[in-house]
């Protein structure tokens, strides 16, 4: 999860709807010191996670805006169905 929300609120969050084990990492922006669109929080999860590929699954323009420049594929979440999510990104 990468997010430019307050580290202790977002891991509350995670905590309290039982999704932290969905993750492989949190990282927050304010973790590096640095905000999404901006370059470094996507570094900082490639840092942390080693993959083929990565993907941004956002509602923002910083969040669209800043995976494309890390060269991530991005996703606009648009409050459809994340089922749908893998077929949208060209990874099945």
């Amino acid at each position: 999860m990468l997010t430019n929300g307050l580290p202790d609120w977002q891991r509350g969050k995670l905590a309290a709807s039982d999704l932290g084990s969905y993750f492989d990492a949190v990282v927050t922006s304010f973790d590096v010191g640095a905000h999404k669109p901006d370059p470094e929080p996507f570094r900082e999860v490639e840092r942390r996670i080693d993959a083929d590929g990565y993907a941004m699954i956002g509602d923002s323009d910083d969040d669209v805006d800043g995976a494309e420049a890390a060269g991530w594929e991005s996703l606009r979440y648009d409050g459809g169905r994340l089922g749908d999510v893998p077929a949208a990104l060209d990874w099945i």
